[in-house]
């Protein structure tokens, strides 16, 4: 499994997400593939049993009205029968029932290891992707702050370029020196007059809760009615702060009584209500997502906003 998803480290998480689960599919197929067999022997053998206790109990009651209950030994055949159907069929009934015990929970540890390994690597993937470049910074810091340091770094190359061009001792036209007037902010704004997250964000989302089951966030998405491709869930706490994204397709395989928050991936990328359509245009190309949670400078989960074709 982590060969495949080396394999597939320069695509996108959710593609590596995606063939690594794929393998991990075909693992628990191959390794439960003689598991119901064993779950019918366990629970056939004592019916078995139990059938052949009866047929012996009724060759005994028709000994008795032929020959009368005066002879035991006439009787022993019968109840002989009966008992000795019941033995083997305990006999095979108890080891099965053991051995499938056994080895479905085997199969189960196999699988969840392997699974919290691709969930390790994949996370891994993300922080390195996330880190990897000034505008994944965006969607890890609130983006007021993201917004200032580009400011600060477009005010910077705009006062360099300005005193390069005035190296010659001229003053400019304004009659200020270069190196002691402050650095007007107008000229650095690089994505002025851009839609913004906020502007940008539908509020149709899956939303699930962090104290849910699995059983009751698939009620929500069936009744979210959303069939635009979306493949994500967003997950919050009781208070709507957004926590992470859970895949929908990791759901269908889990039982339903399996608590989300186990399953919650909470080193997922988002946007604040503030970030420029530009920075939202590079996560989704660099990253793939079909769409990002959007949230309110309370981290509260506002709304989604979904990659363009």
């Amino acid at each position: 499994m982590l060969k495949i998803g080396a394999e597939h480290l320069s695509d996108p998480p959710e593609l590596i997400e995606e063939v690594m689960y794929e393998q991990v599919l075909a693992t628990r197929l191959r390794m439960q593939r003689f598991l119901p067999f064993i779950a019918i022997s366990a629970a056939s053998a004592p019916l078995l049993g139990l059938l052949g206790t009866v047929t012996g109990i009724i060759n005994t009651f028709k000994l008795i009205t032929v020959f009368g209950s005066g002879d035991v030994r006439t009787l022993s055949g019968g109840i002989s029968e009966a008992l000795i159907t019941t033995e083997y069929g305990l006999i095979v009934a108890i080891p099965s029932l053991l051995l499938h015990s056994f080895l479905s929970r085997k199969a189960k540890g196999v699988v969840d290891e392997m699974e919290k390994t691709a969930v390790t690597l994949i996370n891994h993937v993300a922080r390195t992707l996330a880190s990897s470049g000034d505008h994944a910074q965006v969607a890890l810091i609130p983006a007021g702050e993201a917004l200032d340091q580009t400011s600060e770094t477009s005010e910077s190359r705009f006062e360099s370029e300005f005193r390069e061009e005035d190296s010659d001792g001229a003053l400019p036209r304004d009659g200020k020196d270069p190196t002691t007037a402050s650095p007007t902010t107008e000229p650095s704004r690089l994505h002025e007059g851009e839609p913004l997250a906020g502007e940008l964000m539908e509020t149709r989302l899956i939303r699930v809760d962090s104290t849910d089951t699995v059983g009751k966030a698939i009620e929500r998405i069936r009744s979210a009615g959303l069939d635009d491709g979306t493949d994500t869930a967003f997950v919050v706490d009781p208070q709507g702060r957004y926590i992470g994204h859970i895949a929908l397709h990791r759901l269908l395989a889990r039982n339903e009584n399996e608590a989300i928050d186990a399953l919650t991936d909470t080193q997922s990328l988002f946007v604040r209500l503030d970030t420029n359509q530009s920075s939202i245009a590079t996560l989704f190309r660099k990253h793939g997502f079909f769409s990002m949670p959007v949230l309110d400078p309370n981290d509260r989960l506002v709304g989604r906003v979904i990659r363009q074709p």
